[in-house]
């Protein structure tokens, strides 16, 4: 039935507007492949793009996964750094009082 009406707005263009002529060289493009939807009704894509959907849905989560590991890890390193710098300043301030101290005695 879907054939007859297309078979129809094709071949009569003096009752359509202007605009419909698009649409009508577009439907003349895809005749096979609209024939072939019609033939082969059972078949779809669905499955294929539901796999590429979960394949994409895993590819998101694994960049956050490696996004909270990054950070865990940025906060780790820098963590230690504020570690070591308390240590050196620690280190500093004493060998400056060890120096007056021992300066002090000297005298």
């Amino acid at each position: 039935m879907i054939l007859i009406v297309l078979k129809l707005l094709i071949n009569d263009k003096s009752t359509l507007p202007r605009y419909m002529f698009t649409a009508i060289k577009t439907l003349r493009k895809y005749k096979r492949q609209i024939k072939n939807t019609m033939y082969y009704n059972g078949l779809s894509n669905g499955p294929l793009e539901g796999i590429n959907n979960k394949i994409k849905v895993i590819k998101r989560i694994s960049m956050v996964i490696n996004l909270l590991v990054t950070l865990k890890l940025k906060y780790y390193l820098f963590s230690v750094y504020l570690h070591l710098q308390r240590l050196i300043r620690n280190l500093d301030i004493r060998k400056k009082s060890v120096k007056l101290f021992s300066l002090k005695r000297k005298k």
